[in-house]
């Protein structure tokens, strides 16, 4: 019997092997023992319980070893056969260089061992593919992880090649550098894999099929167990480091795992950024840092310095410098200075005395008195959603109240609208969120007496559906009309143009109704409003209930909004009046719809149409008529150059050409006047002294029409009013301008009509914002 021969199933024989055995060639010696799969002597352990192999030679520890640096031609070859289609062994087999390994169908067999399953040897191997050796020190040579030994040629590989792709010495690295019909895979001589159409031909195997028509033990990282990847010589490789994970590295440099799992990649943050939860954050402040976010809240920089953390101060505190300190003596004159008032405590005064002169905030329902304006400022602290009751007493005849989320300053949160109202009155609020509100209360700079605010409180009441964003009742595009009839008396949100600016809307005893749409691609949209015998205020809003995310457009009067273009998300309608609310929204695809987009100008010039060179001044009791100086497209209509327009001393232009004496009605209206351009639409009449003016500015194809209302009014109000405004349309691309140089006396912040109406009067686009001196406002088409 051959030296190299090792006998399974002899149960008590145990012979020691060679200490350095001849390599044996399983499928051509006649010492080569076979083993019948369908045998089961004693001893023999089933096919695939790797774990109970019995090896009747030296014992595992016993074989010749390895090493880590031995030289390739130092290992034996293994000869698994020469087909790989190996048929199913049972137990252990010789590896044919002298050790005894399991037998294996799947890399499970093999894992007691810490080795690797070669299904087409079906035999446990140290390695498979370099991956499964030391990185960058070994490689994969004939099932053992070798010395890696680097070369630039095969003259210093004996009996290898170079593989100068990967630098280092390999059993091939194409299939002409093997014998015997084998291949190179994994630069390794093997038998050639089985080929395949389909992966219904590696199934004996364990195997799928590649691309390449090969059985393979895997083709993508799906084909591998969880925590490995599929590698380049398609063996399952245990992965590096978490797919796509992230991590820091120290606190200037990051590092990140590919999409495989094979290896992490570092690379520097800049140096003006820090490392943070796995990736490079921009510094935005120094580490430790202090300062005052607002006059309660104190600031502190992370130690990381890429965030600022926030805290309150305590009851009777304030931020100073960055610190909380005890505040001492607030007079409520300024944000800094603002009264502490306790919810559900006694009142706080503050005496008209001790503000002084100037606006610091300002509200935006009221802009001047004939005194001038100063303003008070109170503060308190929510530290729970309540409903809230503001209760002023001993206030001026005349005020503004304005209620302010988070901030003090200019431009900070409002929170449901700006009342113009008396010394003694009471505001309510429903289902406030934890917040610092502070309460802005305009009023003449000659009020000398005190004004006093209580703060009253209790938890939020339940809501019938629609009455609060919470609970907006949705209305489907092209649906049908969805009505609500709000139950809790109050205005919870609140629209621009109804009680934002007192139109006729008392925020305690009236009621507003939440309706939601959503939109899944770009449509034009109709929103339609209607309230039974009773007048209605609505507008649409990205983000209820928050201030600035309206969309424009707010009308007062039942009827349309229109917004052409309107981009997927979800929409809601607040609208307001007193009863049943009913909504309805129609969508279209874009283009459909004729209408405006409405925005605010910064940096408009006042032009001057009186004194303009070519300008016109007359002085109408009422009306007149004027030609238009080129062609003008209104709503899509076509305006000839020469067409004759009505312009009122009340403040509009009709392309109707009707001369009408009604000083103010909703827009739109079927009734005439049609086809309105309105500024600023009212009971308007010329007093001596007072002008229409019209003036054509330019050169084709860019002019401008202008026409400017200098109007003085005095019929019905306490004290003389002056209001200067004009329209501008511009030739080429009929964009029409409003611009506001001089509005004074008691009217001012009046809620005029603002807008423009189509010639049949059954759409709109309105200007609900207050008319302010200096402010001004673009139409511009949009079809």
């Amino acid at each position: 019997m051959s030296t190299g021969l090792v006998l399974l199933g002899l149960a008590g024989c145990t012979p020691s092997l060679p200490s350095n055995p001849t390599p044996l060639d399983a499928a051509s010696s006649d010492a080569a023992l076979h083993l019948d799969a369908t045998a089961t002597p004693d001893g023999v352990v089933p096919p695939g319980d790797a774990t109970k192999a019995i090896d009747l030679g030296a014992s595992r520890d016993d074989r010749p070893a390895v090493e880590a640096d031995a030289r390739p031609e130092d290992v034996a070859p293994v000869d698994a056969g020469a087909s790989s289609d190996r048929p199913d062994v049972a137990g252990a087999i010789d590896a044919g260089d002298g050790s005894v390994r399991p037998a294996c169908r799947v890399e499970a067999d093999c894992a007691p061992g810490g080795l690797h399953c070669d299904r087409a040897a079906a035999l446990c191997q140290q390695c498979l593919d370099d991956g499964h050796c030391a990185t960058g020190s070994q490689v994969c040579l004939r099932g053992a992880c070798v010395g890696l030994e680097a070369c630039t040629t095969s003259r210093t590989c004996p009996g290898q090649v170079c593989d100068t792709a990967l630098g280092h010495c390999v059993d091939c690295a194409r299939d002409t550098d093997c014998t015997s019909g084998r291949v190179c895979r994994a630069s390794n001589c093997v038998a050639p894999p089985r080929t395949c159409a389909s992966s219904a031909a590696c199934t004996s195997l364990g195997q799928v099929c590649a691309a390449s028509g090969e059985c393979v033990d895997c083709a993508a990282d799906v084909d591998c167990p969880p925590g490995q990847y599929c590698g380049a010589a398609a063996h399952c490789l245990p992965q590096a480091c978490p797919p796509g994970a992230t991590e820091c590295v120290d606190a200037s440099h990051a590092r990140a795992c590919d999409a495989h799992g094979t290896r992490w990649t570092a690379a520097a943050c800049p140096s003006t950024a820090t490392c943070v939860a796995g990736g490079c954050v921009e510094r935005v402040c120094a580490p430790g840092a202090v300062s005052c976010a607002d006059a309660y809240t104190r600031r502190t920089c992370d130690a990381t310095g890429t965030a600022q953390v926030e805290a309150r101060c305590g009851a009777g505190e304030g931020c100073v410098a960055g610190a909380c300190v005890v505040r001492t003596s607030p007079s409520g004159d300024t944000c800094d200075s603002a009264m502490e008032v306790t919810p559900d405590g006694p009142a706080a005064a503050i005496a008209g005395s001790a503000i002084g002169p100037g606006v610091d905030v300002g509200v935006p329902c009221r802009t001047s008195f004939p005194a001038g304006t100063v303003d008070a400022i109170w503060h308190f602290r929510l530290t729970s959603s309540r409903d809230v009751i503001l209760s002023f007493t001993g206030g001026p005849a005349s005020m503004a109240i304005q209620l302010q989320r988070w901030g003090c300053a200019a431009g900070s949160t409002l929170v449901r609208g700006c009342v113009a109202t008396g010394g003694t009155a009471t505001r309510v609020f429903r289902a406030l969120d934890p917040a610092d509100y502070y309460v802005i209360v305009a009023w003449p700079a000659d009020y000398a007496g005190t004004a006093s605010l209580r703060v009253t409180t209790a938890p939020p009441a339940a809501r019938s559906p629609g009455e609060v964003c919470s609970n907006a009742v949705p209305v489907a595009p092209n649906g049908p009309a969805v009505s609500v009839t709000p139950t809790t008396p109050g205005i919870d949100v609140g629209a621009r143009c109804g009680s934002g600016i007192n139109r006729g809307f008392d925020r305690e005893t009236s009621t507003d109704a939440v309706f939601v749409y959503t939109l899944t691609t770009t449509q034009d949209v109709n929103v339609y409003v209607s309230q039974y015998s009773a007048i209605v205020a609505f507008e649409v809003q990205r983000r209820c209930g928050e201030e600035g995310t309206d969309l424009g457009l707010c009308r007062y009067g039942a009827g349309w909004i229109s917004l052409p273009r309107q981009a997927p998300g979800t929409y809601y309608i607040v609208a307001e009046g007193i009863g049943e609310l009913t909504a309805r929204v129609t969508a279209a695809p874009p283009g459909s719809t004729r209408s405006y987009s409405v925005s605010q100008l910064n940096d408009a010039t006042w032009i001057d149409a009186c004194s303009s060179p070519g300008g016109m001044m007359l002085s109408p009791t009422e009306a007149t008529y004027a030609p238009l100086p080129f062609a003008f497209s209104y709503w899509g209509n076509g305006a000839p150059e020469g067409f004759i327009v009505n312009v009122s001393v009340r403040g509009f232009v009709s392309f109707d050409g009707i001369d009408t004496r009604d000083w103010i009605q909703r827009m739109p209206s079927t009734a005439a006047p049609n086809g309105v351009v309105t500024p600023g639409w009212s009971n308007l009449f010329n007093a001596t002294g007072a002008s229409l003016c019209f003036a054509t500015l330019g050169t084709s194809p860019s002019r401008r029409w202008v026409v400017q209302w200098a109007t003085r009014v005095s019929r019905g109000f306490s004290s003389p009013s002056h209001y200067y405004y004009e329209a501008i349309f511009h030739e080429g691309t009929n964009v029409i301008d409003m611009i506001y140089r001089d509005i004074t006396g008691t009217r001012v912040g009046s809620p005029y009509i603002v807008g423009l109406e189509n010639l049949d009067g059954t759409l709109s686009a309105e200007w609900t914002h207050v008319m302010n001196p200096g402010s001004a406002v673009r139409f511009t088409p949009v079809w």
